[in-house]
């Protein structure tokens, strides 16, 4: 880290000392030439040493290929982490394009470097494709590991639920990014707000497992049982009042009685007991600040402006972007949230394979073979001394006995051929499955689209 950080600061050191000092050089050229062979330093760096940036490519590509390659938790936990990196990504493809544009134009003659950059300021290309597509594609490659992890595992929860999560942040994103910030109406308020929430609470659920129910004592449910359930009447038998009450007030009281026993306070609700740090207001704080700050995820998506259709005006999508500070905070915000968050999800992690020791695995299955090896032989046996015994009656009981049997077993067969012929094989049933899933990534798609 050492060897990129420093050379990084010097550059920006130089960056600002030329910019400042354009009309003592006469030129733009040296600012505008600094931050090229920066990034000539960090393209060579991408690939050397060899080793090294061959082991980072070689992971990244688990997750780049995502519905090719079966899903562990490290190539979930970068997709994760590239979902929460879009400004950065898309500030690096920018100074790629910068870059690439900058070499091609000084090549062939074509541009010079002011305009190289104004070809890029008024790229159609660039900021309605290219640049959407760089932030989209690490919400389509997490979308598509949950999905190979529902088909891996054949179980659509919870994975289906987590595709789900990423569908509904899309939708909101793109219309977002299509949309003017003056055209937007109070249903895509609406929906970001209920895909913020739906994301907490996936967050502190089942990502995390945080928090538990405890369960009231009995003398609080007691108490608050007496407390609706004494209540004097003072009406005559025969009085329509009580008639009322005992047909729609007291259906109510009972119903919202039930509802206060469902409900838990806030006292109940507490952290999971199984925790690897020690401090409980760790875990406070992670919660608080992954609360405040989780509109900063899908806020990243969205960029300052686009281009019009016919590229020579913008159209303004989030304009707190380049009016304040927002374009720096938010990236900044988002990346400390998903440090937060990691924390405890790699907590989760380290508990669960705690808990799934191979030795203890090992002990369990062994068990189970034994038991069910045991159940087996003693219905074998009980079955050869049934056939014994029927073997053993007079004729003229076996007689009956033999034709009961036999229009059991008919009556059995008709039943089960039915069963065969409704029956799904396997191979249609995984077959559905897949089909499904396609479906799935057919609606990320073409929603998108």
């Amino acid at each position: 880290a050492i060897d990129l950080s420093m050379p990084t600061l010097f550059n920006f050191h130089l960056f600002i000392e030329a910019y400042n000092h354009i009309d003592e050089y006469g030129s733009e050229t040296p600012a505008k030439i600094l931050p090229l062979i920066f990034l000539s330093v960090l393209i060579v760096r991408t690939m050397f040493p060899p080793g090294r940036r061959g082991r980072f490519w070689s992971v990244m590509k688990y997750t780049f290929m995502a519905p090719f390659h079966h899903v562990r938790f490290r190539d979930a936990f970068m997709g994760d982490i590239l979902t929460s990196l879009v400004r950065p990504l898309q500030d690096i493809l920018f100074a790629l394009s910068y870059y690439v544009t900058v070499i091609w134009g000084t090549a062939s003659g074509n541009l010079s470097l002011s305009e190289s950059g104004d070809a890029l300021e008024s790229s159609w290309l660039l900021h309605n494709v290219v640049l959407p597509s760089c932030a989209l594609l690490p919400l389509w490659w997490k979308f598509l590991q949950t999905l190979r992890q529902s088909y891996d595992s054949g179980n659509r929860w919870p994975h289906l639920g987590n595709a789900f999560k990423y569908l509904s942040a899309a939708l909101v994103i793109l219309y977002g990014m299509t949309h003017p910030e003056n055209r937007r109406s109070s249903v895509w308020i609406v929906m970001f707000v209920g895909s913020i929430m739906y994301q907490i609470w996936w967050d502190v659920v089942m990502d995390w497992d945080l928090l538990v129910i405890v369960p009231r004592g009995d003398n609080e449910s007691l108490g608050l049982e007496t407390a609706w359930c004494t209540s004097r009447s003072s009406f005559r038998a025969n009085s329509y009042v009580l008639y009322l009450n005992m047909l729609i007030v007291q259906p109510l009281k009972d119903a919202t009685r039930w509802l206060f026993t469902k409900i838990p306070r806030l006292s109940q609700v507490q952290l999971r007991p199984r925790r690897l740090y020690k401090e409980p207001s760790f875990y406070w704080r992670i919660l608080t600040y992954n609360v405040a700050f989780r509109f900063c995820w899908m806020l990243c998506f969205i960029p300052a402006y686009r281009l019009s259709p016919s590229g020579r005006e913008h159209v303004t999508t989030f304009s707190s972007d380049t009016n304040s500070y927002v374009g720096v905070l938010l990236p900044v915000a988002e990346i400390l949230r998903r440090t937060f968050w990691g924390f405890l999800l790699l907590e989760k992690e380290t508990l669960r394979m705690q808990e799934g020791n191979p030795s203890y695995a090992q002990l369990c299955r062994t068990t189970d073979e034994e038991v069910e090896e045991l159940m087996s032989s003693l219905d074998n046996d009980d079955d050869n001394s049934d056939d014994s015994k029927v073997r053993g009656l007079p004729a003229w009981l076996g007689t009956s006995t033999q034709q009961q049997h036999l229009q059991l077993d008919s009556a059995n067969g008709r039943l089960a051929s039915i069963h065969d012929y409704l029956t799904l094989s396997d191979d249609m049933i995984h077959k559905l499955f897949i089909a499904e899933l396609s479906m799935w990534a057919a609606a990320f798609v073409g929603f998108g689209l």
